[in-house]
């Protein structure tokens, strides 16, 4: 697909798509996001984006919210409050650990300290363990509800045995939110470059 309007047209089709059939966005946004990355952000995407969030959250639909989520880091779409407590009604350890990673990037607002009490009596042994791992080993909030790495709570150490050893279980690396990231599809930035727009 090299013609800009043949490009337009797949674009449109798959923002269409999303819309009516939004639990299938972990097969329709890795070419979405590549048009979107590379002819930039509008406010059109970012409705689409937050729409999909809050919609996904409020059906709970986690799947589905992760990828919505993740098209939201990838494109650094600003989410609201809003849109924030939408997700946090889900109580997902791994919703919250996306929160936490937009929030560390500065484009997602969160109200910390619901967050921050809900890790707060929670231990490595129960699911939170891997937000409270990696939030922690992120140094993506530094509060003392996230240092339990080494602590009472991490039995024979396990934990800090895990970040000596450089251990990651949540990717967040830059270069794991590109569009060659999704693995089976063979899609590279140089597949979406020369697009002048993808509205809706």
């Amino acid at each position: 697909m090299t013609d800009s309007s043949e490009k337009d047209l797949v674009c449109q089709y798959l923002q269409r798509l999303v819309f009516k059939y939004p639990y299938q966005a972990r097969w329709l946004l890795p070419i979405l996001l590549g048009f979107y990355k590379a002819a930039g952000v509008n406010t059109g995407i970012e409705k689409l984006i937050v729409w999909g969030i809050e919609d996904r959250a409020r059906k709970g639909d986690i799947g589905t919210l992760l990828w919505f989520l993740y098209a939201a880091i990838f494109l650094r779409v600003r989410l609201k409050k809003k849109s924030i407590d939408f997700c946090l009604g889900t109580s997902n350890e791994l919703v919250d650990m996306m929160i936490f990673h937009g929030r560390s990037e500065g484009f997602f607002i969160a109200e910390i300290s619901a967050l921050r009490d809900r890790y707060l009596s929670n231990k490595f042994k129960t699911s939170a363990w891997l937000p409270l791992y990696e939030v922690e080993r992120k140094r993506w909030d530094n509060s003392n509800v996230f240092n339990k790495i080494g602590g009472d709570d991490d039995e024979e150490k396990l934990f800090q045995i895990l970040r000596k050893s450089n251990v990651e279980f949540y990717l967040s690396d830059p270069k794991y939110f590109r569009v060659e990231a999704f693995n089976g599809w063979n899609l590279t930035e140089e597949s979406f470059i020369n697009d002048k727009k993808c509205d809706q």
